[in-house]
Parts: structure tokens; sequence; C-alpha cells
């Protein structure tokens, strides 16, 4: 599946508060082959091409101490993808969804953050556009449904001068709607991790995090938190 994407986005803050509004545009030409001895012989392997083409608009709080490695402040997102032939694509559907990350000092080496987050789909969403449980500890698009949503806790110890201690577990929910019938997928994830203080005039740090979820065992690189603004 090759997927080219063209993407425009604007924010606008209303100064000195910490809301802002943001609006974008994205573009992707999709051309999706199936691979594989998976046909007879002698079957032409089809090829399905799509334009996709979609507005977002976005409401924003940001009151983070700092956008790489927080130790205090809230992020939360709300925002939609507006799927439309109006726009340039060739379907319509939308994508809802929200984020928000939180940040306490415990101490002054004890950092808490909460992660709380979901999206829904309506409309004829394509297979993989559809919602997925995003956590550490699960690959990406590995539980899809028409809802999904997750919550993840993370506690970073600065336990010797420039090198911290992170651990964190999360919960995640996917669910499919059929009709009068659904099918729901729940994942607990937990990991371990550490931190070194890269940048300690930007407040960055970097490290690596091992997360366990509930078929892999995943190492992730980690450049600032692992809760990224999306």
């Amino acid at each position: 599946m090759r997927v080219p994407v063209g993407m425009v986005r604007g924010r606008y803050r209303f100064k000195p508060t910490p809301w802002s509004v943001a609006l974008g545009y994205m573009l992707m030409s999709n051309q999706l082959t199936i691979s594989g001895n998976i046909l007879p012989p002698g079957v032409e392997v089809p090829e399905f091409k799509s334009k996709l083409a979609a507005l977002e608009p976005s409401l924003l709080y940001d009151s983070r101490n700092n956008i790489f490695t927080p130790s205090s402040g809230i992020y939360a997102q709300v925002s939609a993808q507006l799927y439309s032939d109006a726009w340039g694509g060739d379907s319509t559907f939308q994508l809802p969804k929200f984020v928000a990350y939180g940040y306490y000092p415990a101490s002054d080496k004890v950092t808490l953050g909460l992660k709380v987050s979901g999206r829904s789909s309506h409309g004829d969403v394509p297979f993989y556009l559809l919602p997925y449980i995003k956590l550490r500890g699960v690959p990406a698009l590995r539980y899809q449904g028409d809802i999904a949503g997750e919550v993840e806790a993370e506690v970073r110890w600065q336990c010797w001068k420039r090198f911290s201690l992170v651990g964190f577990g999360g919960h995640g929910v996917a669910r499919f709607d059929f009709g009068s019938n659904t099918e729901t997928t729940s994942v607990n994830t937990y990991g371990l991790g550490f931190r070194y203080e890269l940048a300690r005039g930007y407040g960055m740090h970097m490290g690596i995090d091992v997360a366990h979820g509930p078929e892999d065992t995943i190492v992730y690189f980690q450049f600032g938190s692992a809760w990224l603004a999306p």
C-alpha cells in the first residue's frame, strides 16, 4: 500500500490564555495491491486506488511547562477529520477524536502522568484508517474497531543526576458494532524504562521503554515525552 500524503495546518492561540484553535487540510492518494500467492495462477492481481481529502478543525488547551518532557500542566485536544468529496476526495466519512495528557509534580524528583484518549468512526471508513488502541506494548493497527480508546498512567523518578526511571501501565478497548451485535477487545499493558536528560536547557529527555502487551514485548526509543501532541 502506497499512501502519499500532503498536509497544511494553521493554528491561532488566544493569548495570554492556553486555548487555541487550528484548521488542517489533508490530501492522500492511495494505491493498494494484493501481494503473495493468494490468487490462482493466471489471475491478474487487482489494484485499488482512491483519493481522500479532509478538513480537520481542532480546539486545543496547552498549559504544559515544557513541550518536550513536561513535569506539570495539561494538554488536551478535541478534533475531527472530516473527509468529503467536497474537499477533493472520493469518499465521505468522519473521524472525531479526543486526547488529554496531564502531568503533576508529586515532588522535586517524581512526576506523575495520565493519558486519556478516544477515537470513533462514522461512515464508510477504509480499514487502514479505523480507530485502534494506542498503547506502549501494542503494535499499531493491531486492535481496531469502530471506536477505540485507552488510559495510561506513568511515573518518572529522577533518581540520580540526569538519569530517571520510568514505570507505566495502561488499559485499552476497541469495539466493532455489527447491528445488534458488538465485538469488544480489551488489553492491558505495562512496562519500565529509563531517561537521560539530554538537553537541560530545553528540558528534553531521551531513553528507552520496554513495554509488555497481550502478545509481545516491544522496545521503544523515546525522544521527549512518550505522549507527543498529535
